[in-house]
């Protein structure tokens, strides 16, 4: 499962980031790691973008790159 699977008020934990370095290394240095507790906060029409919380700040995040962050439920 991904962050684009949950709907505005669920959680998840981060299990693994797939995509290209360059997403990884972002998100890395944002600190979303494994194991790391997101929430979705809002979800814009067509699913593009997310606002995703995690570490007490929020985080728009593009539908592409919300489908290459695996989570496990909470």
């Amino acid at each position: 499962m991904t962050i684009y699977n949950l709907k505005i008020g669920q959680k998840g934990i981060v299990d693994n980031i797939k995509g290209n370095d360059k997403l990884t290394k972002r998100l890395l240095a944002l600190g979303l790691i494994n194991g790391t507790e997101i929430e979705v906060k809002k979800i814009a029409p067509l699913k593009d973008p997310m606002i995703i919380r995690f570490r007490g700040f929020d985080l728009a995040i593009r539908k592409e790159d919300a489908k290459n962050i695996f989570i496990k439920s909470n």
